[in-house]
């Protein structure tokens, strides 16, 4: 199978998306007939494309209800390539995703679907019950397409999960540099289980588990290189870094110069946290501290196909960049 040259990108204006997106434009100049489309339930009506590096991909709204309408825009574009950046409640990977890629399978110019995972390893993640473990069912749908596109005469067809970690960019919140916004890129600020800024943190378990980290804008790198692969395996990882909670805890110490104040939380502490509303923020950032507490997070590396070409920033300079 050849590169992708005509790529999709739904949820293309979200956070993590447009990091997605500006990196396939910045691959314009140097990858021939490039074209790049991106899928958006509004469009302002003063952003009908997104534009970086000197390339621009235009906004196209769809409704995710609509399969046919999304069939249509893939067939007018001659998309090869689908890549899933939808988030939200259960009703996105249940319904929105799920129709993108029934509308895919009806184009006969698709070859290629990344479904929307883009964190920890969905199909590992068993305790985050509203988030990752919706996202299963399309990762099931993949493999069986997959396999019934194997045989001869039949068009081929790829998937691969992008598996990148949580985003490290969020241990730069309420960084004191005068440029600090910069740390999150397209990303809002948000703490989790370390606040630097007021020398705190919440650590699930004993300290031992893994936290696998990446920064968004290698996310999106990673991503946009992924895209000119001959071949897609079945997961791709990202692994800007990956530590202990307690490896975390004495680098950020030794680069603050101060110890930070740390509250280790049991499961059950973390159980009384879960609200009645299971697809609530509180709840899901409780069951991914539950899931690191139980060691959900399983080592890895980044995918050897992309070492050479995306050099992740590792957590050491991260940190050093925004808080020393």
């Amino acid at each position: 199978m050849s590169p992708s040259q005509r790529i999709a990108v739904a949820g293309g204006t979200g956070h993590i998306g447009l990091h997605i997106v500006e990196s396939l434009l910045s691959l314009s100049p140097t990858v021939p007939f490039l074209h790049i489309i991106v899928l958006s339930r509004s469009i302002k009506p003063e952003k009908s494309k997104i534009t970086f590096a000197g390339s621009s991909a235009p906004i196209i709204a769809v409704d995710y209800n609509d399969t046919s309408g999304i069939e249509s825009i893939l067939r007018e574009h001659n998309i090869d390539t689908v890549i899933s950046a939808l988030y939200g409640d259960a009703d996105v990977f249940d319904i929105a995703q799920q129709n993108l890629l029934t509308a895919a399978l009806n184009v006969p110019t698709i070859r290629r679907f990344a479904p929307s995972e883009l964190s920890i390893d969905s199909e590992t993640a068993d305790s985050v019950t509203m988030y990752y473990l919706k996202k299963r069912p399309i990762l099931q749908r993949l493999r069986e397409i997959q396999a019934a596109r194997s045989g001869p005469g039949i068009p081929s067809f790829e998937y691969t999960k992008f598996v990148t970690g949580l985003v490290m960019n969020y241990l730069a919140s309420g960084n004191p540099k005068s440029s600090g916004e910069d740390a999150h890129g397209h990303m809002f600020a948000h703490k989790v289980i370390f606040d630097f800024e007021n020398g705190t943190a919440e650590i699930p378990g004993d300290g031992q588990a893994l936290f696998w980290m990446s920064r968004i804008q290698d996310m999106g790198e990673f991503i946009a290189h992924a895209t000119q692969l001959d071949v897609w395996p079945e997961q791709m990882d990202l692994v800007g870094d990956m530590r202990s909670m307690n490896e975390i805890r004495a680098l950020a110490e030794a680069i603050l110069g101060k110890k930070l104040d740390v509250t280790y939380l049991s499961e059950e502490e973390l159980q009384l946290r879960l609200g009645p509303n299971p697809s609530s923020l509180t709840n899901v950032v409780a069951e991914v501290m539950i899931s690191f507490a139980r060691g959900e997070v399983k080592r890895s590396e980044t995918y050897a196909g992309l070492k050479d070409i995306v050099k992740p920033v590792g957590l050491e300079q991260f940190l050093r960049t925004w808080w020393s």
